[in-house]
């Protein structure tokens, strides 16, 4: 029967009894049948249309024979249920389904007991579902309709799935495609989708993603856009499985916005879900739980149990990242639970993982390991085969992690041999490592790790290095620091030092080019992102002391998230379909070869408990033991940044505090500095400090005669070894050059408006910013434009728990490191004359700050600061800094002389050691 795609009004029932006679020779039935083909068709095209359709043709319902209405509510039923109003959907088939066993129309309630099956599954009512479905089916049968057959074995095949019962599932789904090959279209390909699903949980990646491809492509020939979404969305969902994740976040956006575009705020919401794992797996633990609680709310009112469960599994796990264990395990006890009621084992299974995960991190180990053997033993009854290797992963890990290492080396040995995927083989060959690395058995120790390295790098090619690459290294780099450790324990002391550069290279790659970033985003997008800038910007009022920093709240920090998973939706349109460029993984590039002969470059890192530093010459590669463990590092460093904040905050000129300062600065003096017993021929130190040992102040390290580190060598901080290659190119004339300065609102910050008119006095071919002139638009266009430099004085604060949130207050609102994404910095300079800008988030890796982000950006030097900043000392630094600029434009020369003034006014390291210059 063919469609009508048009409902035509009608006032009396002699219209409507001349319409039937005319188009369906009097026929109600086939009317119905005729809307019954179009819904189908808008439910797999344009649910928005679809609803449109219904409230049409529900107006007929008055004219339709009483025996006709129920089929009638059996379609508005079926789009309820496809727009996640699964309750409703209930209710609505139940009652037609009984007015058609009370006529007599058989047929009909067996057909739409094909419906209500559908609505019990996702409501997760199994057991109904099966009775609703096998009742079907035996009518079926007794009038040998294969095609209903068919479909009715595709809906109980999608039971067993949404169970994970894959061999039952796939066993109906084979049955239904033996039908449907005769038919082909639309009907297989659904098949064929089904079955791909299937062939992804049982590990199958390559059949799964050849089955999608087939069956997207044949929905798109019958133009049915829901359905062509749902196989991209799958399809996104096995780039996911295989590491591939700036492919698999593009497409997942672009699937959500077209489920959004279509209707479908069921799919809508079952995507973000699988975004919100995503963001567990690239370490964004902060946004994986805002958006998995998000749709447990959603999934709540819709009934949507199933889904609710996942929701709750993945703000769990999140939560256990984060260390708030306590409220992770209610959300995992809760997600168990809730798949327990609906008999789904393999969720059950994973549930258990993470809990036996979380027991484990607590050295609960006999719990641990007792919990990892029920999941496996869910697993083998889920018949999932990826898992079972999950759980036995988990079990050899808890074998290691309690001492019974030979036996769990066996094991790990022997799963190796299987098919396994990459991170399946990151975890074993790591945990081997470890194994052997405790043995003192470092060749072993060192093959697993490089195996590991391997499997890391093989995921990094083709990820796109902004945020989200960054982010996703940060839990990598212990493999790196673990093949260092193995290398310096059999003497290979330049390879270990080659080694930690390409971890260094790697974490601290340069952004990708934006020249190919050209393609047009939907206005939607566009729009929201200004309004959710506007709303920033009314809430974000500057703090009335003098500091240059920047309060926070609740409200900013749902807004803030808001403003990134719609800059993420932005991004799914403007990266390429496919990485053609594909971003290196690290290089092996050699830094001994470019450096000179008056000047040592040396690298911070953490070794086992113990603080380290390669120290390098042109002809030579030292190890030093620093003599200090990580935890006294760390409470130095964290004592030191509070006395040196508090000082700026309550600048009470009690000595005490900055004698005790000092004293921190002395200590780690003597470990970072003098146990390096540098030669008396060297007059600079190129220093590469990553993660925590960013946060060092190293210009301000004294020695016994109280000299600062800068007056005793020239200073260089080296972010990426790979730049000491562009050393030799000159540096564009600061003076020459076109250069922009911005600077916030006079009322506010006078110091920094007074500090803007100074720099262009020194500049005066300089663009200005003022107050609501600075915007993040002319900053974008400056940043492209400048050579020189562009200087911003702002109000600016960091964010500890995520550093992705970290900002600087513009005229139009506040700027975030991801605003840089595909914007092209040709400035030699970028000043950030804020707080903390240079100041890492805690949480993750200690490492990421505004600094890195322009510097990733493209800038060649960044100057920014550690803590929070005094606007009158600010004010000062940044007058001595550009003064000297215009006359000689050399960066660290300006910044040398900047610190020699500010000290010699203020000799607090609080107020003159903040400052800190990025590049070499």
């Amino acid at each position: 029967m063919s469609e009508i795609q048009k409902i035509p009004k009608f006032r009396t029932a002699e219209e409507f009894r001349a319409f039937l006679n005319e188009s369906f020779e009097g026929d109600p039935g086939r009317l119905l049948k005729a809307i019954n083909t179009s819904v189908n068709n808008y439910l797999r095209s344009d649910l928005v249309k679809a609803d449109d359709y219904l409230k049409k043709a529900s107006g007929l319902k008055k004219f339709f024979p009483p025996a006709y209405r129920p089929q009638l509510e059996a379609i508005e039923a079926r789009i309820e249920h496809w727009k996640g109003n699964s309750i409703r959907a209930r209710s609505l088939y139940l009652k037609a389904i009984d007015k058609m066993v009370a006529a007599r129309e058989f047929e009909q309630a067996a057909k739409t007991r094909l419906g209500l099956l559908d609505v019990h599954m996702y409501l997760g009512e199994y057991d109904r579902a099966f009775r609703t479905g096998r009742k079907a089916l035996r009518y079926f049968h007794s009038k040998k309709n294969q095609n209903l057959i068919a479909r009715l074995l595709t809906n109980l095949g999608n039971i067993y799935h949404r169970q994970d019962r894959n061999r039952m599932a796939l066993r109906y789904y084979d049955r239904a495609r033996k039908i449907f090959m005769n038919v082909g279209g639309p009907a297989l390909a659904l098949v064929e989708f089904n079955r791909a699903n299937i062939c992804m949980n049982l590990n199958r990646l390559d059949e799964a993603e050849k089955l999608y491809e087939e069956a997207a492509e044949i929905f798109s020939e019958h133009n049915q856009q829901l359905a062509v979404a749902k196989a991209r969305y799958s399809l996104a969902y096995v780039y996911f499985l295989r590491e591939k994740f700036s492919h698999s976040l593009r497409l997942f956006e672009q699937v959500y916005s077209e489920f959004k575009r279509l209707g479908d705020e069921k799919s809508a919401d079952v995507t973000l879900l699988d975004m919100a794992e995503i963001d567990i797996d690239l370490n964004q633990y902060t946004n994986a739980v805002t958006q998995a609680e998000q749709v447990i709310e959603r999934f709540d009112r819709t009934g949507m149990k199933y889904e609710k469960a996942k929701a709750s599994f993945f703000a769990g796990k999140a939560l256990m990242k984060t260390g708030d264990y306590k409220p992770a395990r209610n959300r995992l006890r809760t997600a168990e639970r809730l798949f327990e009621k609906q008999a789904n084992y393999l969720w059950q299974g994973i549930a258990k993982m993470q809990l036996s995960r979380l027991e484990l991190a607590e050295n609960k180990f006999v719990r641990s390991h007792n919990t990892a053997d029920k999941a496996r033993k869910l697993f083998v009854r889920a018949d999932d085969n990826r898992r079972i290797v999950d759980a036995e992963i988990m079990l050899t890990e808890i074998m290691f992690r309690s001492g019974k290492s030979n036996p769990a080396c066996g094991k790990a040995t022997a799963l190796l041999k299987k098919n396994l995927l990459e991170y399946q083989k990151h975890i074993l060959n790591k945990l081997l490592g470890e194994h052997f690395l405790q043995r003192e058995d470092y060749s072993q120790a060192l093959r697993y790790f490089r195996k590991a390295i391997a499997q890391t790098e093989k995921s990094l090619v083709g990820m796109y290095p902004d945020e989200i690459r960054f982010f996703y290294t940060l839990d990598k780099y212990d493999v790196y620091l673990n093949s260092v450790e193995c290398l310096l324990k059999l003497g290979r002391t330049r390879q270990s030092f080659l080694q930690q550069s390409r971890a260094l290279s790697l974490i601290n790659l340069r952004n990708i080019s934006p020249a190919r970033l050209k393609k047009q985003v939907p206005e939607k997008y566009l729009v929201e992102r200004d309004r959710l800038r506007s709303r920033l910007k009314q809430l974000m009022t500057p703090p009335s002391a003098d500091r240059r920093a920047v309060g926070d709240s609740r409200e900013l920090r749902k807004i803030d998230r808001g403003l990134w998973r719609n800059e993420r939706a932005i991004r799914s349109f403007l990266y390429p379909s496919k990485n053609d460029a594909e971003s290196k993984s690290g290089s092996d590039f050699d830094p001994h070869k470019y450096l000179r002969s008056n000047e040592v470059l040396i690298s911070y890192l953490l070794v086992g408990n113990d603080v380290g530093a390669f120290c390098v010459r042109r002809d030579s590669t030292r190890f030093v033991d620093c003599g200090i463990s990580r935890k006294a590092f760390n409470s130095i460093l964290r004592e030191l940044h509070f006395l040196c904040e508090k000082s700026v905050h309550y600048p009470l000129g009690d000595s005490g505090p900055v004698r005790v300062m000092n004293h921190f600065l002395h200590v780690l003096n003597e470990h970072l500095v003098e146990k390096m017993q540098l030669d008396s021929g060297i007059d600079r130190l190129l220093i590469m400090a990553d993660g925590i040992f960013g946060q060092v102040p190293f210009s301000a390290l004294t020695d016994e005669d109280g000299r600062s580190l800068w007056q005793r060598y020239s200073l260089v901080n080296l972010v990426n070894p790979d730049d000491l290659a562009s050393r030799g190119k000159k540096l564009s004339s600061a003076r020459l050059g076109r250069s922009a300065v911005f600077t916030a609102r006079a009322e506010s910050l006078p110091m920094a408006q007074l500090e803007g008119e100074i720099i262009h006095k020194a500049f005066p071919t300089s663009k200005t910013y003022t107050g609501e002139r600075a915007t993040l638009f002319n900053l974008k266009h400056e940043l492209k434009r400048s050579k020189g430099f562009v200087h911003i004085a702002s109000h600016a604060s960091r964010d500890s728990e995520n550093p992705l949130f970290s900002r600087i207050l513009f005229g139009d609102g506040p700027f975030f490191p991801f605003d840089l994404f595909g914007v092209e910095i040709n400035s030699e300079l970028v000043c950030l004359s804020g707080c903390q800008t240079a100041a890492p988030g805690l949480n993750y890796g200690g490492s990421f700050s505004l600094a890195r982000a322009f510097y990733q950006a493209g800038a060649r030097y960044v100057l920014a600061s550690l803590w929070p900043l005094s606007d009158k000392i600010s004010m000062m630094f940044m007058k001595e800094f550009y003064t000297a600029l215009s006359n000689e434009p050399d960066i660290h020369r300006a910044y040398y002389r900047a610190l020699d003034k500010i000290n010699s006014i203020n000799s607090n390291p609080a107020f003159w050691s903040p400052f800190v210059l990025l590049g070499v």
